[in-house]
């Protein structure tokens, strides 16, 4: 992979940035905080997504949207990753919308889950599946600050560890130390099968004693069923009895409702013919009375013949009113006329003709007045008789009232005196006996109670059979148990013999995994000497004084002509940084070739001069310049001196907390 062009939008503290890379040595140099090692994270971030970095930290503060684009070429296709960062309220993620991967300007179809992209890229790479793609990038082609000479300076354990890790010999040890717990577990399984086979001769006589328990506990429960049994019989015939005696009582008490309410009625009819007759007698007494009060006969008649002669009476004096008021009437007209005819008699009008009608009707009119005083004189004589005989029609209206009612009464009398006949004579028909209805309830309360002893007595039984029965399973369960276990003790007696062999195995199979790993790091050993060795001639072209190799613990050694050993902490600065880069390169071609990948085309470092003095950071100058195997090198820097290795050289400034990148001719 040879990186050719890194883009990047609102990240970190770039505002934009498009930086050209090509084969050969890059640097990018600046002051310490400028963002030259951000240009790296977005080459990761790039090809590996967010694994280990927090977006947060990552998308420009204040900004919605960001973006991060790198080309690369890989054999003789070109690809274009485009990864882009989205500001959701307080939460940024990732946007897979916004990401894509090309290949020569044609984009790749995704799926469009996360992962699609992440995965598209491993197979670009041709990194292995099983690989953490991130780590395996940095072991071959990324060092870190400060990783240069970390290596050859750390402890013979953590060398060793980190060279395991590379070597993916972790899993041996896994599965050695895994081994240790299976073996651990077969062997607690086979000290509790011969703790069980111990405890066979009490597992025996438990077989037995339960077998004499279930046997006597069976005859205990079939005693008890029997006479459950008989008393359920019992039960059954003593409530059929007290149905029967219920059934009886029941229509027993509906005569007895039926003839109580015929006495009541019959108490009722003889208080109702009691008050009858008292009744009937005060009104043949008040009938007496006014029989005597009645003297005139046909008093209706004559009543009605003197009310005919007072209303024609008063009908005639009506009209003598009338004619004297018009006696009056017709005098006026003549007396207020004066002269003319008058509309009596059409003589003329005179004085003399005025005063004699006035003489000829004061005549008339006392005639008329003596007329009306007569007929009233008449009627003042009949009203008397009329009263007299109005009371004696009322006294006969009320006398024949009387006598319907007196008739009225008797009739009743005679229904009340059938109606108690009638319910005397249901009685009768009934034929009620108070005295058997009282000894059947006597009775049924006697078998109730018998009913209700004999029914505790049942449920008690149910109770002990239900328990029996219970124990009885349980000791048949256990049986079953006890005696499936004695035949599992059986057959773990060939268990047991099984599972020594396997163990035998196991234990055998993780000694031969310790010497498997033994082996894989003596041919390692011996590839990473010669690589080493390679490596170092590659970098220290014209070393004379000097040959290099590692020792058993991976740890590098200096020989001089006369193969007398020197401690690398004894080399000069410069030879110490060049075995350091050496003993970095072997290891990441190495890796390379164990995780069955191309070894690498771009070398990254990141502030490789940190803890190294003027001479190292000169030394390193020349080692990085007589590299010839690794196409690409991009270093970021704040030491000016290593800009005499570049080919291509770059400028990182912050003005106003914005990055800027310049190229430097």
């Amino acid at each position: 992979m040879i990186i050719e062009k890194v883009e990047i939008e609102n990240i970190r503290s770039y505002e934009r940035c498009e930086i050209d890379l090509s084969k050969g040595i890059t640097t990018l140099t600046g002051r310490t905080g400028a963002g030259k090692s951000t240009i790296l994270m977005a080459i990761e971030y790039a090809l590996f997504g967010s694994e280990g970095l927090n977006n947060s930290a990552i998308l420009r503060r204040g900004t919605k949207l960001g973006k991060i684009s790198l080309t690369f070429k890989e054999g003789n296709d070109t690809y274009n990753i485009i990864r882009t960062l989205k500001r959701q309220g307080k939460t940024i993620t990732a946007e897979p919308s916004g990401s894509a991967i090309f290949k020569n300007n044609e984009v790749i179809p995704l799926l469009g889950r996360a992962n699609d992209l992440n995965q598209k890229i491993l197979e670009v790479l041709k990194y292995p599946s099983n690989v953490k793609a991130k780590e395996l990038f940095e072991t071959t082609s990324y060092t870190r600050q400060d990783e240069i000479r970390k290596l050859i300076e750390m402890s013979i354990e953590k060398r060793q560890e980190q060279i395991d890790k590379i070597l993916m010999l972790s899993k041996y040890k896994d599965t050695w130390e895994n081994l240790k717990d299976v073996i651990n577990d077969f062997q607690n399984e086979l000290l509790e099968k011969k703790t069980r086979l111990e405890s066979e001769s009490l597992i025996q006589k438990d077989i037995e004693l339960l077998k004499q328990k279930i046997k006597d506990n069976a005859e205990k429960l079939s005693k008890e069923e029997r006479e459950h049994n008989q008393n359920l019989q019992a039960y059954q015939t003593l409530s059929s009895q007290i149905k029967e005696i219920e059934e009886k009582i029941e229509t027993l008490t509906k005569k007895r409702r039926v003839v109580d309410e015929l006495k009541g009625q019959i108490i009722h009819l003889r208080t109702e013919i009691e008050e009858i007759k008292n009744s009937k007698e005060s009104l043949e007494k008040e009938s007496q009375i006014l029989s005597q009060k009645i003297k005139i006969p046909k008093n209706k008649e004559n009543l009605e013949e003197f009310k005919k002669k007072k209303m024609l009476l008063e009908n005639e004096i009506e009209i003598f009113k009338q004619e004297k008021k018009k006696i009056i009437n017709d005098f006026s007209k003549i007396k207020n006329l004066g002269e003319g005819k008058c509309p009596v008699c059409l003589q003329n009008v005179t004085l003399n003709h005025i005063n004699s009608l006035k003489k000829e009707f004061e005549e008339r009119e006392k005639l008329i007045d003596e007329k009306i005083h007569q007929n009233q004189e008449i009627i003042e004589k009949l009203l008397p008789q009329i009263k007299e005989l109005s009371e004696a029609v009322e006294i006969e209206d009320k006398l024949q009232k009387i006598n319907e009612l007196i008739k009225e009464k008797e009739k009743n009398l005679q229904d009340q005196r059938r109606k108690i006949s009638e319910a005397q004579e249901k009685i009768k028909v009934l034929n009620f006996d108070e005295e058997f209805l009282n000894t059947e309830e006597k009775k049924l309360k006697k078998f109730k109670t018998e009913e209700t002893e004999l029914l505790s007595k049942i449920n008690a039984q149910k109770r002990i059979i239900d328990l029996l029965t219970k124990e009885n399973k349980a000791m048949t369960n256990e049986l079953a148990e006890k005696t499936e276990l004695l035949l599992k003790m059986e057959k773990s007696k060939e268990e047991i013999k099984k599972l020594e062999r396997v163990i035998t195995l196991l234990n055998r199979l993780r000694e031969d995994i310790r010497n498997i790993r033994e082996i894989i790091r003596r041919n390692f050993l011996e590839e990473f000497r010669q690589e080493f060795q390679r490596k170092f001639e590659e970098i220290r072209k014209y070393e004379e004084e000097y040959t290099v190799d590692i020792n058993l613990n991976y740890e590098p050694i200096a020989y001089t002509k006369d193969r007398e050993e020197v401690p690398i902490s004894n080399l000069s600065g410069g030879e110490k940084t060049s075995v350091a880069l050496a003993y970095r390169l072997a290891l990441s071609n190495l890796a390379a070739q164990i995780s069955a990948i191309k070894p690498p085309e771009v070398l990254i470092l990141d502030e490789p001069t940190i803890g190294l003095d003027k001479e190292d950071i000169k030394a390193l100058n020349e080692a990085l310049q007589n590299i010839g195997t690794i196409p690409q090198i991009i270093i970021v820097t704040h030491e000016d001196e290593l800009k005499d290795a570049a080919n291509f050289k770059y400028e990182v400034k912050k003005e106003r907390g914005l990055s800027k990148i310049t190229k430097v001719d």
